[in-house]
């Protein structure tokens, strides 16, 4: 069961969802600007066998990735080979992006013969939180010694602020950034939609409830309606449960000819999916600080966005995006057609640009992240540039 775990060992471990999405974004940001510091990184993957990305490249070749396959809710047996992987990887500081085996973490770590080191990330927006996410992360915090958040916001609302108080787990601010892969000049970007017979729009993350794809769906058949915009195409990015449901809905709405599922798209490949679009419309319920959306603002592609916490506290209508009501197909289509002129989409595009390059970089992320290592481990050497191995 154990042979294929890691012999190889870590500076820091990131126990993490190993399917597309956030965290896997920012793991994978994390683990190549750590390598560029000299801090080597592993990775445990959970999630389902479906769900697993496989591909090292997506995690940007950490010294170590393990997989492992959650069968069925309260799987005794990821724990242990959670718990086994960390005694075998030995890392001084374990980033728990995933809660539910944050205890497995520490008692590898135990096991190691290390100091317990765990610092709990929070990635989810706080209101759609459920009673048992916030016995898990309760759990993870009081076997931590810390907590990040990606933004003030969220911080500010935690639900477990008495208990962090009470336990006495300091908290950090450390928003997520984007790494030099995604950066292109800025003769090759496009900062405003074109007019063009066809126009692509476009959404990038998990197809899950909390991601209102469906909203989008009716937006493009509410332009159809309208003179001129016959031609709008959807690209929808990503896998997830709510695939056959939206596609039985863009059948419904006489739509699926101009809806199009193009399924994951690895991280490398992210680029071209947003040039190929004229606006990225991203409707949601809530975003912890959504990484798709930081690369679709420095693509120069004009963004519409729904209006809810972990968007509202970075965007600003009609500055760096156009926000508009959740759950609204009328608005989103509305917000759609205002960034399709180009004199609006060109300077809200270059203006998001901007703001993306300047405050969040994945340069600046792990600077963050140095800091709180710095913090919860003060005798590694994590803010020294070219620490000892």
């Amino acid at each position: 069961m154990f042979d294929d775990l890691p012999t190889e060992r870590a500076a820091i471990a990131h126990i993490c969802y190993g399917g597309e999405g956030g965290q896997l974004a920012a793991v994978s940001t994390l683990v190549a600007e750590f390598d560029k510091l000299g801090f080597s990184s592993a990775v445990v993957a959970l999630g389902s066998p479906v769900v697993l990305k496989e591909d090292p490249g997506e995690w940007s070749d950490p010294r170590c990735l393990v997989y492992v396959s959650i069968t069925r809710r309260g799987d005794i047996g990821s724990l242990v080979r959670v718990a086994s992987a960390i005694r075998r990887i030995r890392p001084r500081v374990i980033l728990c992006h995933s809660h539910r085996h944050a205890l497995a973490g520490v008692v590898g770590q135990v096991l190691s013969g290390r100091r317990p080191t765990l610092v709990v990330v929070e990635h989810q927006s706080t209101h759609l939180r459920s009673k048992k996410d916030d016995v898990l992360s309760g759990l993870a915090l009081a076997v931590s010694r810390g907590v990040v958040f990606l933004t003030t916001q969220y911080q500010e609302r935690y639900p477990l602020r008495r208990l962090q108080e009470i336990l006495g787990r300091p908290g950090f601010v450390v928003p997520n950034g984007i790494g030099a892969t995604h950066r292109r000049s800025s003769g090759e970007l496009r900062l405003a939609p074109k007019r063009r017979r066809t126009q692509i729009i476009g959404m990038a993350s998990r197809l899950v409830p909390t991601k209102e794809h469906d909203v989008l769906i009716r937006a493009i058949h509410i332009l159809h309606s309208r003179l001129g915009y016959d031609k709008v195409h959807l690209r929808i990015a990503g896998e997830g449960s709510t695939l056959q449901e939206l596609g039985a809905l863009a059948e419904e709405l006489g739509v699926a000819e101009f809806v199009h599922f193009v399924g994951h798209v690895p991280s490398s490949e992210i680029p071209s999916f947003l040039a190929s679009l004229d606006v990225y419309a991203h409707a949601t319920l809530g975003e912890g600080f959504s990484i798709a959306l930081l690369e679709a603002a420095e693509a120069g592609v004009p963004i519409v966005v729904s209006d809810v916490m972990g968007v509202n506290e970075f965007f600003v209508d009609g500055e760096t995006a156009v926000l508009v009501p959740a759950s609204n197909p009328d608005a989103m289509a509305a917000g759609i057609t205002r960034v399709l002129d180009s004199r609006v989409g060109s300077r809200l595009a270059s203006a998001a640009r901007e703001w993306v390059l300047k405050n969040y970089s994945s340069d600046q992320m792990a600077a963050g992240y140095r800091a709180v290592l710095a913090a919860v481990d003060p005798s590694g050497e994590w803010l020294m540039k070219a620490p000892s191995r």
